[in-house]
C-alpha cells in the first residue's frame, strides 16, 4: 500500500465536496483557474481538455495560494500536513478537471 494513495482515497469524499462546492457556482472554477495560471495546464492535447486550480506550489513566494484555498479549505488543510507535500521543496498541489 502506498501511504499517499491510501490517504487520498480515504479523504476522497472531502476532496470531492470541496470541488462540488466550487462547481456549484457557475464560472467559479474557471475564475479560480485564471488567478494562478500555470504552464502545466497548457501542455495537453487537445487544448482545453484539462483544467486545474493550483492550490500550492512550494517553489513560489506564496507556497499555499490562500486566495484559492479559501474555496477548498478542507482539501488544503488535509494536504498541508502531508510530508510528501510539506517536506518537498518542489511540490505542487492542484485540483484537475478533465473533459
Amino acid at each position: 500500500e502506498v501511504p499517499l494513495a491510501a490517504f487520498l482515497e480515504a479523504h476522497f469524499a472531502t476532496f470531492r465536496a470541496d470541488l462540488d462546492s466550487i462547481l456549484a457556482h457557475e464560472g467559479l472554477f474557471d475564475h479560480l483557474r485564471e488567478l494562478e495560471r500555470n504552464a502545466e495546464g497548457l501542455s495537453v492535447w487537445p487544448p482545453g481538455t484539462r483544467k486545474h486550480i493550483e492550490l500550492a506550489d512550494l517553489r513560489e513566494d506564496e507556497p499555499w495560494k490562500e486566495q484559492l484555498c479559501h474555496f477548498a479549505a478542507s482539501t488544503c488543510a488535509l494536504l498541508r500536513g502531508r510530508p510528501e507535500v510539506a517536506e518537498c521543496p518542489r511540490a505542487a498541489v492542484m485540483v484537475a478537471r478533465l473533459g
